[in-house]
């Protein structure tokens, strides 16, 4: 039997997510936003610039604080990312979309 890691809400956590064709040397900025699919005024969003997000190589790491997603549910990844020479380009993220349950 395999078992898959569940992420919780209230929990700290950091959540790895890859893209390809982009060296990390090449990003001057990174945003990163978690849109709950059943009601997108709830979101949580990341910079790269202001300390919630790592990367290395082709991997970030979202850092979310236990008070930043607090409602179950699934969430939609959207990035964005802002090369050194100030382009703006939507980036694919895998996975695209996390679910977040609740701690029983």
């Amino acid at each position: 039997m395999t078992c898959a890691d569940r992420i919780f809400v209230s929990t700290d956590i950091v959540i790895p997510v890859t893209f390809t064709g982009v060296l990390a040397a090449d990003i001057s900025d990174l945003y990163v936003k978690f849109s709950n699919r059943n009601d997108p005024t709830i979101y949580k969003s990341y910079l790269y610039s202001t300390g919630g997000i790592t990367i290395s190589g082709e991997t970030i790491h979202v850092i979310v604080d236990k008070t930043h997603i607090t409602v179950p549910g699934i969430y939609d990844i959207y990035m964005k990312r802002t090369s050194q020479a100030g382009k703006l380009i939507g980036v694919v993220p895998c996975p695209g979309w996390v679910n977040f349950y609740q701690m029983l």
